[in-house]
């Protein structure tokens, strides 16, 4: 990225987003099939395929599926994407008299290429001389959010300003529903990064929280992405270590294990960590099957913010322990319900009505932004995550809210049916049908006024301040260093 980056003020438009990328033009042909939208540039004989037009998830005739074709996600979504590599840029040919293209495309071929885009939902991809993919945008109409991006540049933040100076051509790719649109847009920001998106910083070192239910005796452990495995998951966590901390402190409430041990085994001795009461020792049979998994169970509730409930069957597991004279096993397990009840009692905030939420504030200095996330279960605040965005500067609250939500709810676990957040998301509606498919249920945001959620949310946006000013120090020695380092090198 050249420095020349001036980052984005998108308007919101009626039934679609801010802008993005992939390679294939897809627009309806005459019979309705999905085709793309580049020109032939040869007839196509009877049972043939054209060179710029395939089928969506089918080929008519018995030709090959090209190699270069590409997958993404979707209901009704097609199973394969033709894609066309991009066209040099093409040299402008404005006559003196005429009004000058907005972008490095001719006039004329703009507003040829213009009239091409469908009317239907889908993603749009802007590219540069190269061909290589500047931004990546959803649209419930495409051709009104195109189009929207050369008309009079006035109107246009100076981010969106300096996007459209750069394009060269775009291309869209046409969807079934908005939803979908909204799925492969977040599968073409992993893959191609495009420069003048908002994008999570460094995602590669989230991490979440492993249970492996689909074993005898479940091992918890940390992984980088998630799978259908079997496995729970909780997450996206933004700091490692303190994940890792977290694991920890769990051990000595619950005693599961971490090792990677062959539990079909029996083994002879159990290890350190049984002794300092960290482990309940599944590997030497110190605890039966059975209630290893209902201790597991209980830290699933304990994850989930159903602290009372690992509380509840804590305490009925002591009475039970107490009533067959198995009064060291009852102390132990006394000792644990304390310690989880000092833990919920911190977790404990101004009540917020009962149910699960996620509240969602950030922080912006130009270009730097940090984004604070507080999740709230059963009136807990049961974690805190903590984000940074980049390419931002000069963006709308409402698209930046927008982009995280977007970004953040593709990688997590768990969709809430309340969001809090500073500013509405840019296309909402589609926002939330899309969380509400990933949840199975209805969600909802809230900008709240006043009363306990706003009172929480402004704690999340103190967080995040404070969190800002923090990393801008760290950011400031760590190019100070670099600086030095380099400086030592020149000197040789």
């Amino acid at each position: 990225m050249d420095g020349t980056r001036t980052p984005v003020r998108s308007r919101s438009h009626q039934n679609d987003e801010a802008p993005g990328e992939t390679r294939g033009t897809i627009a309806p042909d005459a019979t309705g099939t999905m085709t793309t939208g580049a020109k032939r540039n040869k007839p196509v004989r009877p049972g043939e395929a054209s060179e710029s037009s395939t089928s969506l998830g089918h080929q008519d005739g018995p030709s090959e599926a090209p190699s270069n074709l590409r997958q993404w996600g979707g209901p009704n979504a097609p199973e394969r994407i033709d894609t066309v590599e991009p066209a040099p840029a093409p040299l402008h040919s404005d006559a003196p008299d005429e009004p000058r293209s907005p972008c490095l495309m001719p006039l004329a071929d703009l507003k040829a290429r213009l009239r091409l885009v469908p009317t239907q939902p889908g993603v749009y991809l802007m590219r540069d001389p190269q061909g290589r993919i500047l931004y990546v945008g959803k649209a419930g109409v495409l051709r009104n959010r195109v189009r929207s991006y050369f008309q009079k540049q006035d109107d246009l933040g100076i981010k969106v300003q300096h996007l459209v100076a750069r394009i060269a051509s775009f291309d869209w790719i046409v969807t079934a529903t908005e939803q979908e649109a909204l799925i492969l847009e977040n599968n073409l920001l992993k893959e191609h990064h495009p420069r003048y998106n908002i994008k999570l910083r460094d995602d590669k070192q989230y991490l979440y929280l492993k249970i492996s239910m689909n074993q005898r005796y479940p091992r918890i452990s940390t992984a980088r992405r998630t799978s259908h495995d079997g496995s729970r998951y909780f997450g996206p966590y933004s700091d490692p270590t303190a994940l890792r901390e977290t694991v920890k402190h769990l051990q000595r409430l619950f005693q599961f294990r971490t090792c990677t041990l062959d539990m079909d085994r029996t083994y002879q001795r159990a290890c350190l960590l049984f002794h300092i009461k960290r482990c309940s020792a599944p590997c030497v049979r110190a605890i039966d099957e059975t209630a290893y998994r209902a201790s597991v169970q209980d830290l699933i509730h304990f994850m989930e913010g159903r602290g009372r409930n690992a509380l509840d069957s804590l305490r009925i597991a002591m009475e039970a322990a107490a009533g067959d004279l198995q009064f060291e096993r009852a102390a132990a397990l006394r000792d644990r319900i304390r310690a989880a009840e000092q833990v919920i009692e911190k977790q404990r905030i101004t009540s917020v009505g009962r149910g699960d939420l996620d509240a969602i504030a950030y922080a912006a200095d130009g270009d730097e932004v940090v984004v604070q996330v507080f999740t709230v279960r059963d009136d807990n605040v049961v974690g805190r995550e903590e984000f940074v965005l980049s390419d931002t500067a000069g963006a709308e609250a409402g698209e930046i809210v927008a982009q995280f939500v977007q970004q953040y709810y593709e990688r997590a676990t768990f969709v809430p049916p309340l969001v809090l957040v500073q500013a509405s998301p840019m296309g909402e509606k589609t926002l939330r049908e899309w969380m509400a498919t990933r949840r199975g249920g209805a969600v909802h945001f809230e900008v709240p006024q006043r009363g306990p959620k706003k009172d929480l949310l402004d704690l999340v946006n103190k967080n995040a301040t404070l969190a800002l000013k923090r990393m801008q120090v760290e950011w400031l020695a760590d190019r100070r260093k670099t600086t030095e380092a380099l400086r030592e090198l020149a000197e040789g």
